[in-house]
């Protein structure tokens, strides 16, 4: 039911009109809605205990990723901003704002973000919330008083217009604390939404791949089941419930056939939620880019990868460049890549663009090297144009840049060089940990997800085994046996163990107590670093 409605109305002159509207019958409070019987399968989420202090390690991913989201989601929905600012766009924009001004403070003195913060509080920051409106965002200022037909520049005036407000100003400051303040109790709340949010993704994702005719879109997710008749059951169960539930009145069997799939291999459900959470293609890229780079400039610049590189900068006309790419696909394979079609994009669009050389890749290793130390010293995840314009300010750019093929024009070089090198790196961190398992609700509004959380305390589900342990068969087919699943692990540039496993397990069956069974691949997955092969035993207890 909805007790209410608001929009935000774009005049014609550029300016904005807030609309709150509240629903009333006979001069009391009423809700608008309707109700009727649907099909829906429910999951109770019970939590472990005090997520809030399971953050120990603050060098981890898990916490940068965290605290950051925490700051975010503050911003946005917090109580503190939303009175001042009553436009959910404009407060995001202005948590990216602070956000970046805050940091890049904390790199350019190499300082921590507490004094970076009290740098900016007193306005002796090197680059202020102004300059960092200007410079990292892109906002130049133009003669367009009213900003008609310049939606860039009316978004520049109303943040800029919000920052120079006292009250704003010193809300940014006080939720831009988060980012250093001790995580506590008071987080738990909101870690649970995230978990349940995100637990949610991963079973809708699970739906999708168990039964591919069904469209997911057409299935609805709630983490709050509404409110109960006092006799229900299910009052006093502890946790939290996510409700999937078709969308037609009556159902049309899609719950059905779901529930089917599951009653048939609960498992198997349950792993593919698993996989939906580890990294995504995005994610694989990432990882997969930096390591193209160490590989090309520091671990074995002359080695046959290298040599690849170098024959496909220098091919000339269509079948050359065919051939070379053939060649340096054939090499990625044989040291451990996987080329499917999103790293091989990237790849060639970035690193290997017309232009590069030896000294580009070396520029991208540097840029994604400091990345990621500065987010690990900083404990938090950072935004692209921090470290673009961080880049964009060496001695050495316009060199760097003029060797991947890339001139520095004479005219306000500056912001050229920042946007150039924004445009070179590649997504990271939430942004593309959430690919594909984003949430929407035309009922309310759903937590953002973050894998990072509920994956925290899935690592120990089944024994891990290496292959290259040289009693792996014997410790493999006793797990198989005593548990009923096991996972295997050998490095990428050793995937010839695995085919050998794999061998291995088609021709020896399993021996429990009165079956002999053979084991069953539930999936094939890699890490940076490592193939995973992850078994079970179908007729094992469920």
């Amino acid at each position: 039911m909805a007790i209410g409605s608001d929009a935000d109305l774009r005049l014609d002159k550029g300016s904005t009109l807030k609309k709150d509207l509240q629903f009333a019958f006979t001069g009391q409070p009423a809700a608008l809605g309707f109700s009727f019987g649907v099909d829906a399968i429910s999951l109770t989420l019970e939590f472990p205990t005090d997520l809030w202090s399971d953050f120990d390690d603050t060098n981890a991913l898990r916490y940068r990723a965290i605290r950051t989201a925490r700051y975010h989601d503050q911003i946005i929905n917090g109580p503190r901003l939303k009175p001042l600012v009553d436009n959910r766009f404009a407060r995001e924009w202005l948590g990216h704002l602070m956000l970046a001004a805050i940091s890049n403070e904390a790199i350019a003195r190499s300082i921590s973000l507490a004094e970076a913060g009290a740098n900016l509080a007193s306005d002796t920051a090197e680059l202020g919330l102004a300059g960092t409106l200007e410079v990292l965002f892109q906002s130049p200022v133009v003669d367009d008083p009213t900003g008609q037909g310049n939606a860039q520049e009316k978004l520049r005036q109303d943040l800029a217009s919000l920052i120079a407000l006292p009250e704003v100003r010193e809300t940014l400051f006080v939720l831009v604390e988060i980012l250093w303040q001790p995580i506590d109790a008071s987080w738990e709340p909101w870690l649970r939404e995230r978990f349940a949010a995100t637990t949610a993704a991963a079973a809708l994702h699970a739906i999708a791949s168990s039964c591919p005719e069904i469209d997911a879109d057409s299935l609805l997710v709630d983490l709050d089941p509404g409110p109960r008749d006092p006799t229900d059951i299910r009052n006093d169960e502890p946790g939290i419930e996510i409700w999937i539930s078709e969308a037609s009145p009556g159902g049309n069997g899609q719950i059905e056939q779901v529930l089917r799939h599951y009653a048939e291999d609960p498992r198997r459900f349950f792993n593919l939620m698993t996989a939906a959470l580890r990294d995504n293609d995005f994610a694989l890229s990432d990882q997969q880019l930096e390591r193209f780079v160490t590989r090309t400039v520091m671990d074995d610049p002359s080695g046959d990868l290298a040599l690849a590189v170098d024959d496909f900068r220098v091919a000339h006309g269509a079948t050359e460049t065919q051939e070379a790419f053939t060649h340096l696909r054939e090499c990625l394979a044989k040291e451990g890549f996987v080329t499917f079609h999103a790293f091989v994009v990237a790849l060639t669009n970035r690193v290997l663009r017309p232009g590069s050389s030896p000294e580009s890749d070396a520029f991208f290793l540097d840029a994604i090297r400091r990345w990621t130390a500065e987010e690990e010293r900083l404990g938090i995840e950072l935004d692209a144009r921090v470290i673009a314009y961080q880049l964009s300010r060496r001695d050495d750019i316009d060199s760097a840049l003029s060797f991947a093929g890339i001139d520095a024009p004479s005219l306000n070089p500056g912001q050229w060089r920042f946007g150039v090198i924004y445009g070179l790196l590649w997504p990271r961190g939430a942004q593309i940990r959430q690919a594909g398992l984003a949430l929407s609700s035309p009922f309310g509004e759903v937590p953002p997800v973050e894998p990072l959380l509920p994956m925290h305390y899935l690592g120990g589900a089944a024994v891990l085994v290496d292959i290259r342990d040289q009693q792996w068969q014997e410790i493999c087919l006793e797990s198989l046996a005593t548990k009923g699943a096991v996972s295997l692990s050998c490095p990428v540039d050793q995937g010839e163990l695995m085919a050998q496993a794999l061998g291995f397990l088609a021709t020896n069956p399993v021996h429990t107590d009165y079956l002999s069974v053979f084991a069953r691949v539930q999936s094939i997955r890699r890490s940076v670093e490592c193939y995973y092969l992850d078994l079970d035993i179908a007729e094992a207890v469920q």
